[in-house]
């Protein structure tokens, strides 16, 4: 078994580090889970998880005690980094969150129970906690149910899960597409009900997740989710269009997501030109077939460009005299003038 350079202990796996992690935390007499993406995936039989999450009824200053070297990442919030065997863990202390005010962090925490903790999450197959040693799921929000059912369903109410942040809803489309979910009534009707308020997340975060969706091979219907929800106004500025996406779904797998965000921007352009427009926007007769000025958010998704020089100025070129005036100082500097008009003609 090798040795972590760093901390000089055997090397484990990610799970059996996790699960030794959360023993010391269970042998110190707190009562410690797996929660959010880990569970769900291994649920669904997705073999290469990694990326483990631990949910605890530890404060962050008995974390501390514990773990001496943890760091706060958002100690306000009940979130540890651990550094064990090897692995980096996020550790949080099960909460209820308080009121939402800039629609992405909430104003106050209460450390609470893993049942509270479970209900201020946000969709039910992230929802689901298990215990360390033996993976049994703790399951208080039925996620359980809708991966069997295939759907993605908001905890709670759906407006209120929005409200809290935002940008769950490009989430909920992501997850609809990568896992060939459908998406539960009540959770897409709340998605379209508050598609313009997409507007009120910064361009990074809105896209570094349209670049998940485009990098993974469920594409095709991550963006026709969007359309169909109407969140493409706030990705790319103007109105929402639903339409067909040949050009995306023509593309490989392995295409980069660059690639596959123009053909979507192509696609899209390619409807100007249809009647029945979905956009509730007035049509020309001709169509101006410039492309706009990229969003903000459309300038998040791009790869920036290398700056060009900035040419060096020319000195302004003199004008150019007349011919008349150039033979005559040539002239001058040949033979000292010349001779007047009159002179020449004489015999």
């Amino acid at each position: 078994m090798s040795l972590d350079a760093a901390d000089g202990a055997p090397r484990m796996s990610a799970r059996e580090a996790a699960r030794a992690l959360a023993q010391r935390l269970i042998d110190a007499g707190h009562r410690t889970l797996f929660a959010g993406g880990c569970v769900r995936d291994e649920l669904m039989g997705i073999e290469d998880v990694v990326d483990f999450d631990i949910a605890t009824s530890a404060k962050p200053e008995e974390i501390k005690q514990i773990f001496p070297k943890a760091r706060g990442v958002g100690e306000a919030f009940g979130v540890m980094l651990v550094r064990h065997h090897g692995h980096t863990f996020e550790v949080a202390t099960f909460r209820k969150d308080g009121q939402y005010q800039d629609g992405r962090r909430p104003t106050t925490v209460t450390f609470s129970d893993e049942v509270e903790d479970a209900q201020r999450r946000d969709f039910t197959i992230n929802g689901i906690f298990a215990e360390p040693k033996t993976g049994e799921p703790v399951d208080h929000v039925l996620g359980r149910a809708d991966i069997a059912a295939k759907l993605i369903r908001a905890i709670g109410d759906p407006h209120a899960r929005i409200a809290e942040d935002r940008l769950r809803m490009l989430r909920a489309l992501r997850f609809a597409a990568r896992f060939n979910f459908a998406i539960e009534p009540a959770t897409s009707a709340a998605v379209r009900a508050h598609s313009n308020e997409l507007l009120s997340v910064s361009p990074e975060r809105v896209g570094e997740e349209v670049r998940k969706m485009l990098q993974h091979p469920a594409r095709h219907r991550a963006a026709t989710l969007i359309e169909e929800h109407a969140l493409d106004a706030a990705i790319f500025g103007g109105g929402s269009s639903a339409g067909p996406l040949a050009r995306v779904n023509a593309l490989a797998n392995t295409t980069a997501w660059t690639t596959v965000l123009a053909a979507w921007l192509l696609d899209r352009l390619d409807r100007l030109d249809r009647p029945g427009r979905r956009d509730g926007l007035d049509r020309p007769d001709r169509p101006d077939r410039t492309l706009p000025q990229p969003t903000s958010a459309e300038r998040a998704l791009m790869v920036p460009r290398r700056p060009r020089r900035p040419r060096r100025p020319r000195p302004p070129r003199p004008p150019r005299p007349h011919a008349a005036a150039t033979n005559l100082r040539r002239a001058r500097a040949d033979g000292g003038g010349v001779a007047p008009a009159a002179d020449a003609f004489q015999p």
